[in-house]
């Protein structure tokens, strides 16, 4: 197990919000960024790469969406945690990804100091976890 953290996202300035507020409270992490379900689906099933921590999934991509992309993932027997990282707060949006298997829902903070604060308490949350399914 290593401290790889997959973030599955289109946009690039999140990317880029997103590994500096990381960068900030988890220097050490590594975090792999993939844009879309379809790279995520083949990541995961790649047996070279190092196995994540967790997946930060958004719901919103191109093509082969968030949301097929987790139910792909728990359909293939993918015990990696995953936590939906979306702009979607609708609770339609919260019940579907806790019914395909996510493990955490996480709404992206418009500011950069809460979405520092947030990726900082979910990311240590999840490398202290003692009983990790895998």
């Amino acid at each position: 197990m290593s401290d790889v953290l997959v973030l599955v996202e289109d946009s690039e300035e999140d990317v880029e919000a997103v590994r500096r507020a990381l960068g900030k409270s988890h220097p050490a992490l590594i975090v792999e960024w993939l844009p879309d379900g379809v790279t995520l689906l083949a990541r995961m099933t790649s047996e070279a790469a190092p196995r994540p921590f967790l997946i930060l999934l958004d719901l919103n991509l191109p093509g082969f969406g968030g949301h097929a992309a987790l139910t792909e993932l728990r359909n293939r027997a993918c015990d990696a945690a995953v936590v939906v990282f979306t702009s979607s707060s609708s609770s339609r949006d919260v019940d579907d990804a806790y019914a395909a298997g996510a493990d955490g829902y996480l709404v992206k903070p418009v500011s950069f100091e809460l979405l520092q604060q947030a990726l900082e308490h979910t990311v240590t949350y999840w490398l202290q976890r003692g009983d990790r399914r895998w």
